[in-house]
């Protein structure tokens, strides 16, 4: 049940932080892009701009080293490159890794550059 619980706050969360990056002009290249070294939330893009998204749902703050660690972030980063070798047509775009935490159904943090 708790399981089931947290996959919905974490798609609902995903759905909140892609609607916020597309009312900035954003385009949502991907959900939920799976590879063998792991999954990158969201993909979004703007002219020559690449975000690959880590989005955190939570339901009270929690402190930033809390939220993400060196394994993840080394996941994500492997992902990412798996992406742009399977999408060469993004591999001259300028790449950026932010990290958006969503806390009681809204953005309360957005960092960006978290690589």
């Amino acid at each position: 049940m708790f399981k089931t619980n947290s996959y919905k706050l974490g798609v609902a969360a995903e759905k909140l932080v892609a609607t916020h990056f597309q009312s900035l002009g954003f385009s949502l290249i991907s959900t939920r892009y799976k590879t063998k070294y792991g999954e990158i939330d969201l993909i979004v893009t703007r002219e020559n701009l690449l975000i690959f998204v880590e989005v955190k749902a939570r339901t009270k703050p929690t402190p930033l080293d809390n939220l993400i660690n060196q394994r993840q972030i080394d996941r994500n980063y492997a992902a990412a490159e798996f992406f742009l070798a399977e999408f060469p047509n993004y591999s001259a775009y300028r790449c950026r890794f932010d990290l958006v935490v969503v806390c009681k159904g809204n953005i309360s943090q957005h960092i960006t550059d978290i690589i």
